[in-house]
């Protein structure tokens, strides 16, 4: 029996990364908590991926760049009200 090294179409490992990108937007709406949305922030090319799932340098820039974003965003943001 021969076996073959296999690997994943990349347009099968773009539908199962939108699945996971999207469940985890839900999660993250449920909890309340904020989500970023990394596919739509960092190109998908060979300049910001080595593959389909992990970032260059550059690439990683982008999702510091993201990250920072939001988390100015929201140490920006009022707190509520704490009850008496």
């Amino acid at each position: 029996m021969c076996i073959r090294d296999s690997y994943y179409t990349s347009r099968l490992v773009r539908e199962l990364m939108a699945r996971v990108d999207a469940v985890a937007a839900e999660v993250a709406a449920a909890e309340g908590a904020p989500a970023i949305d990394l596919r739509a922030a960092v190109p998908s090319d060979f300049e910001h991926y080595y593959d389909f799932l992990h970032h260059t340098p550059k690439g990683a820039a982008e999702v510091g760049r993201a990250v920072a974003e939001c988390v100015d965003e929201l140490e920006r943001e009022p707190e509520p009200a704490q009850p008496n």
